[in-house]
């Protein structure tokens, strides 16, 4: 007997409708558990009396012994001592920071981890010694020898005067251009967006992002959250002086939508410093940010998670996935420290920093997680800062970008973390380096974490003309052969080198364009001809240097071929 038309149609509609309602929730749920003690991340920020600023506790995160597992430095505040938190690879850390020199006592304010001779050192800001008041203080360059000890530098490098105004810097690419924008998140109206000219200089964008100049800014997101391939800018807010956190979604061109109200990420009463997060590795970007001050409404006030809808609206869901943390929130921290997904760190003003650990996300869902190394090129920082990739899956296109934002008084661990959901392979990785240059892996295996090495550095004219004379450089070791490549269907994996050497970015097929014998130095300085009859549009171009120490490939360039 058939059923009746409409009682199907009725049936149907309220099945797909509870799927609907029901479904989404469950995979969006991530699930956090409080680890501090249990992992050993056990250290207050503690205000010194005689100085009693409860603005500061901060800190972040870094790979201080090369092992791949990140450590956490927190500040002491004035009234506690500084800590390094040395990552055991088991799930625990231990403080280290006497034995490595950085166990000071001082009215420390914010921390950044980078590069800037080669090591990855850590530079504190200060604000004088413990126990004094209204004396200058003096920052802190912590230098980082081969035995991951550390050095206070910062009078000698010249940067142990006192300076802070600004709360959340960042230096991003918002373009694309390869030339990263200033965006700079502060208090009391005085918040701006400056766009890179490409020639040492910076113009403040004439039309400012909506609301971004009425901001008493604290921190600063920069990432892809709507997952069309741009960068979307969030940063957080006082709400009793508006309307709470700004959400401005990136049109293209440095225009942009300001959209935090209607999609449900600005509500938090004196929120600090934000981070962006996969909490349940579907791809999507989510938000989490701390909360608290001192007196009135703003005491007690919880921490938020804002998990990504997947159009254009978030739903605020921190204690329901586990993250419950009310109290002198100031700012949070991204970290795999079990290698199994994000996690968080919390850090509080005038209390101890609380480690939540992601057991929820990696379980349900697959993902892939980058580490950068760009010791091969000089060009490039060391952890490959200023780096986008692509990973293609699934039929989807998600960026990720490791960018100069800082959370506030903090920053993360400079990795890259893809959510898959369902997928257990990755298509195809686009690595584009800072430089302007690309790499191409393909069919990649999920729920691992991946070290992606950059190339030799090779610069080339970025234009060139049918039979007429060109020419490109490559940095390779004294002495080696270095043969430019050349492929007319663009970058891609390409076919490996023989006995056992790399695979190209380039396609085939491919053809040489030039050879040259490196230098003393290991410059090799390449001339060719464009060949006339060659195909206009891109051209992928690879170098590959054989000498004494195999073969070894640069990154490979796309070169605009004209007439």
């Amino acid at each position: 007997m058939r059923s009746h038309p409409s009682c199907f149609t009725v049936a149907r509609a309220a099945a797909l409708l509870a799927t609907s309602l029901t479904a989404p929730l469950a995979a969006q749920l991530p699930q956090f558990t409080d680890q501090t003690v249990p992992a050993g991340l056990v250290h207050a920020h503690v205000a010194d009396p005689v100085y009693p600023v409860f603005m500061f506790g901060g800190g972040s995160v870094g790979d201080f012994d090369g092992d791949g597992w990140p450590e956490v430095f927190l500040l002491g505040g004035g009234g506690g001592v500084d800590a390094l938190f040395m990552n055991q690879g088991d799930g625990t850390f231990v403080d280290e920071a006497a034995a490595r020199g950085v166990a000071a006592t001082h009215h420390g304010g914010g921390t950044a981890v980078g590069d800037y001779d080669g090591a990855l050192d850590i530079f504190v800001s200060s604000h004088g010694l413990a126990g004094a008041q209204g004396v200058p203080g003096r920052h802190r360059l912590y230098h980082k020898d081969g035995a991951g000890n550390f050095t206070d530098v910062a009078a000698a490098a010249g940067v142990d005067d006192q300076t802070v105004r600004g709360f959340a810097p960042g230096i991003v690419d918002m373009d694309g251009d390869l030339w990263p924008e200033l965006v700079v998140i502060a208090d009391g109206h005085t918040s701006r967006y400056w766009q890179n000219d490409g020639d040492g200089t910076f113009t403040l964008v004439p039309v400012q992002p909506e609301g971004m100049d009425d901001l008493f800014g604290m921190g600063l997101v920069v990432a892809d959250l709507d997952e069309d391939l741009r960068l979307d800018m969030y940063a957080t807010n006082i709400a009793s002086q508006h309307v709470g956190n700004r959400l401005w979604w990136n049109l293209g061109g440095h225009a942009y939508v300001e959209d935090g109200k209607d999609s449900e990420s600005y509500a938090a009463k004196w929120a600090w410093g934000a981070i962006a997060l996969d909490c349940e590795n579907d791809g999507w970007l989510d938000l989490a940010v701390p909360n608290g001050w001192n007196g009135n409404s703003y005491e007690n006030q919880p921490a938020r998670l804002f998990v990504n809808d997947r159009d254009r609206t978030f739903t605020e869901r921190a204690q329901a996935a586990g993250i419950d943390h009310s109290g002198q929130g100031r700012t949070m921290l991204r970290l795999d420290y079990d290698r199994d997904g994000d996690d968080v760190v919390v850090i509080n003003s005038n209390e101890p920093a609380a480690l939540f650990r992601n057991d929820g996300g990696a379980g349900a869902n697959h993902w892939l997680r980058l580490r950068l190394d760009t010791s091969a090129h000089g060009g490039l920082a060391l952890d490959g800062q200023g780096t986008r990739v692509i990973a293609r899956y699934a039929g989807r296109s998600v960026l990720r970008c490791l960018d100069g934002t800082a959370s506030f008084l903090g920053t993360s661990e400079k990795t890259l973390h893809f959510g898959l959901e369902g997928a257990t392979v990755v298509d195809r990785l686009d690595v584009n380096w800072a430089d302007g240059s690309h790499s191409v892996l393909e069919n990649l295996a999920a729920d691992r974490e991946l070290s992606i090495a950059s190339g030799l550095t090779l610069r080339a004219d970025a234009v060139v003309r049918r039979g007429t004379r060109a020419s490109a450089q490559v940095q390779a070791a004294a002495a080696d052969t270095v043969v430019l490549l050349a492929g007319r269907a663009g970058l891609g994996a390409g076919p490996r080198m023989p006995h056992g050497g790399p695979t190209l970015d380039v396609r085939a097929p491919i053809f040489p364009l030039a050879f040259a014998r490196a230098d003393a130095t290991g410059l090799a300085a390449l001339a060719f001809l464009t060949p006339p009859n060659l195909t206009l549009g891109e051209l992928a171009v690879q170098a590959v240097a054989v000498g004494a120490g195999g073969l070894a490939r640069s990154n490979a360039l796309l070169l605009s071929v004209q007439p």
